[in-house]
Formats: structure tokens, C-alpha cells, sequence
């Protein structure tokens, strides 16, 4: 009988250990989850918090982390990413935690995955996550504005093989096709009666394509009555023509709209004449003339010939004043590299004002400028 009674307290003593034990721990689960709540956890994450044994790191450090938040909830929480996911700001899309994690899985340092996440979008970021291999330097191409995550290979390739130039300078030039040989790939131009059209070594226009709107440029500006041009650059030409005869000096047209076939006999005599390789650096393929399009001009003054128009008072004129009427002169000195073709001082290039005052500004030919226009990130 009096071992029942002390069983019996044995148990008592238990039970109320039990119950002291489970009113104090209440009590501070109560505390926590009030403490993590002004820290603008929800309740649904504050559980996953307690579980995950995080409650203590978050209230000693007073820290907040919508980024942890959604790891948790989303189920994506790894423990060896919690400096990670309280270190970058949180994205608002679903695989934003995913895509930490899978970076950092990669081989990518904090700092790196901060710069991919601001810099790409979600498409892009799975193609960095796709290679499934750490790009070194990579931060340094992403953060120029005219990086394309598709040409990573290229730029990489280019990058080993000039490994002095610039990372801008890399994407510039592989942007531009110029890690590939003239004429190795060729795209059909789809837009041939744009005024920004870019015909080069590595865009052609359509085999019949023939410009809208062609007209006469009057014979004051034109060595004869057969020199066209579309209208828009027939009256910019003629106005910049009138201007500089003000001024006593003289200006002609020497060469304007050649069709498809014109091309092709002129480009086809040079070829027998000096031969493939040297006919490429002055001449175009039938194709890819801009003469073509209607929007460029071959000029001269009445004095000297053509190839000697950089030595003449007009050319000088012309160097600072054509952006003013939308002309550049469209493969300038020391940019042969760029554009594919000799020094050609006579060509002009019809672009309109704005873009002919921006190229001039900054030094750009028309390949430059259009890359850059078509590659600019938002």
C-alpha cells in the first residue's frame, strides 16, 4: 500500500515536471513567435522558422529577409544558402529562389549572383543556370549594357582570342558579327525601306528589291539627269548642294541607286581586274550595297577626282556640317576593321538629323551605331 502511494507520487511529480516544463516552453514559443511577427514574419513562415531552428539567428541579428521568407514557404530552403538568401534582395517571380540556388550550386559567389539576378531576366538566367558550369568574368560581360546571354559562347571564344581587348570592346565587336569571317553568315534584311536599314558584309538585301519613291536629283547636285535617289534624301542632298554653292563651293553626285544587276557587273569587274580578295575591300557583293537602298550618295567636287575628295575645301566642309542635312560619311578613316571596306571620304550615307548628330557626337560608324540601338538593355 505504501508503495502504490509512493507510485503513485512518482507519477504526480511527473506529471507536473511535464506540466511546468511545457507551460515555460508556451510561454517562450508565445514570445518567439511575437518577437518574429514584429519582424514581419508571417505566420505561416514563423512555423517554418521554429522547425528549421532559425528563430535564435533571426532575433539575435533583428533580421527580416522576404527572400528566406519565400524559401521557406516555397519549399526551395537550403541551410547552406541562408547567408545568401539574406543577403539579396527579393525578386518577385516564381523561381527566384530556385534560380539562387542553382546558381550557387554552380559555383557562384554572392556578389555574382547579385549582379546576374539585377542585370538578367528570368530566360536569361536559365541560360547561365543551363550551362551548368561556373563562367568566369562573367559578372564583367553582364554589366555592360549591350550584353546578349546568346552570345556567351561567342563572347567567350572571342574573349581567348584577343584576351587584351576590353570586355565592352568583346561585345561590341561580337555584336557586330566581327568574330566571324565577311560574308561567313548572312541574314536577308526584312525591313529594306527603313531609313536605319544596315546593309553589310553580313546583311543582304532581297535580290528585287528596287526602293519606293525614286526621283531625279536635280542636275545642279548630279554630274547628269540619271543619278536617283528616294525622295527624303533627294531633298536633304539637294538642300546641303544649294548651301554650299552659297558658299562657293561645289558638290556632285557621282553614283546613287545601282539596282541588283548593276551591282553584279560592276562587283564582277573589279573581281577580274584585281582579283576576289581585293575587290571585297572597295566593292560590294551584288546584295549588300547601299547604293541599293537609295540611301547612299558617291560625291565629288568639280576639280579632282573622287578618290582624291578628301583633299578638297568641300570634304572638309562636309565632315562637320553633313549631320547637320542626316548624312555621315559612311566608312570614315582608321574604321576598316568595322566596316568591312576602305576609306571612302565621297560615300555618304543618308541616316536623318538625330542620328547623324549622335554618330558624329561619338565618334561611331553605322555599324556601331546600330548595334548599340539594337542591343541596348533596358
Amino acid at each position: 500500500m505504501i508503495k502504490l502511494k509512493k507510485y503513485k507520487y512518482y507519477i504526480l511529480m511527473a506529471v507536473l515536471c511535464f506540466l511546468s516544463f511545457f507551460i515555460v516552453f508556451k510561454l517562450n514559443y508565445s514570445e518567439t513567435e511575437k518577437e518574429l511577427k514584429n519582424l514581419n514574419y508571417t505566420s505561416k513562415a514563423i512555423k517554418l522558422i521554429i522547425e528549421n531552428n532559425l528563430a535564435n539567428y533571426i532575433l539575435n541579428n533583428n533580421i527580416y529577409s522576404e527572400t528566406l521568407e519565400a524559401a521557406l514557404i516555397k519549399g526551395y530552403y537550403n541551410k547552406k544558402n541562408l547567408d545568401l538568401y539574406v543577403d539579396l534582395e527579393y525578386k518577385d517571380y516564381d523561381k527566384y529562389v530556385y534560380h539562387l540556388n542553382e546558381l550557387k550550386k554552380i559555383g557562384y559567389k554572392n556578389d555574382e549572383i547579385n549582379i546576374i539576378i539585377n542585370h538578367l531576366n528570368e530566360e536569361e538566367i536559365e541560360i547561365i543556370i543551363n550551362k551548368q558550369e561556373k563562367l568566369n568574368n562573367l559578372s564583367y560581360f553582364i554589366i555592360d549594357p549591350y550584353f546578349n546571354p546568346d552570345y556567351l559562347k561567342r563572347y567567350y571564344s572571342y574573349k581567348n582570342k584577343y584576351n587584351n581587348y576590353e570586355f565592352g570592346k568583346i561585345i561590341s565587336h561580337v555584336n557586330m558579327n566581327l568574330d566571324l569571317n565577311f560574308y561567313e553568315v548572312i541574314d536577308i534584311i526584312e525591313n529594306p525601306n527603313d531609313i536605319l536599314v544596315l546593309v553589310n558584309k553580313y546583311n543582304q538585301l532581297p535580290n528585287d528589291y528596287i526602293p519606293e519613291n525614286l526621283v531625279n536629283i536635280n542636275i545642279k547636285c548630279a554630274i547628269n539627269h540619271h543619278m536617283f535617289t528616294i525622295k527624303e534624301v533627294k531633298e536633304a542632298f539637294e538642300e546641303m548642294c544649294m548651301d554650299l554653292k552659297s558658299i562657293g563651293l561645289n558638290i556632285k553626285v557621282l553614283s546613287a541607286y545601282r539596282n541588283y544587276d548593276s551591282q553584279m557587273k560592276l562587283y564582277t569587274r573589279y573581281v577580274e581586274r584585281d582579283g576576289e580578295e581585293a575587290a571585297n575591300t572597295y566593292s560590294a557583293k551584288p546584295g549588300h550595297s547601299e547604293h541599293q537602298t537609295g540611301l547612299a550618295l558617291d560625291v565629288k567636287n568639280n576639280t579632282l577626282s573622287f578618290t582624291e575628295f578628301d583633299k578638297t575645301l568641300e570634304y572638309t566642309w562636309l565632315k562637320s556640317n553633313a549631320h547637320q542635312y542626316g548624312f555621315i560619311i559612311r566608312y570614315p578613316k582608321n574604321k576598316e576593321h568595322i566596316t568591312g571596306y576602305k576609306y571612302e571620304p565621297w560615300h555618304l550615307r543618308y541616316v536623318g538629323i538625330e542620328t547623324a548628330t549622335e554618330m558624329l557626337e561619338q565618334d561611331l560608324t553605322f555599324d556601331e551605331y546600330y548595334s548599340k540601338k539594337k542591343y541596348r538593355r533596358n
